[in-house]
């Protein structure tokens, strides 16, 4: 996925971001896999599917511990962008 996206291949990325998502052994990663793509589609341009993906991150880390705080921190302060946006 990353690389992808650094090869600026943002649509070959989301794909990817896709599967890895749909993926059972990854249901662990699911959260972090859902912030990263919401990242890559905001660099796409597809903020609505960005926005949904980040509001299912926070919703998924609500209870989360204080190290991941500025993760959460990132994602509020990307959705409120994304937001004003729109």
């Amino acid at each position: 996925m990353r690389v992808r996206e650094e090869q600026e291949r943002l649509d070959d990325a989301i794909r990817v971001s896709r599967r890895l998502l749909r993926m059972p052994g990854n249901l662990a990663y699911l959260s972090t896999f859902g912030r990263e793509r919401a990242r890559i589609l905001a660099r796409a341009g597809r903020l609505e599917e960005a926005r949904f993906e980040l509001r299912r991150y926070l919703a998924m880390r609500q209870a989360a511990s204080p190290e991941l705080q500025a993760d959460l921190e990132r994602a509020r302060s990307l959705l409120a962008r994304l937001t004003a946006e729109r």
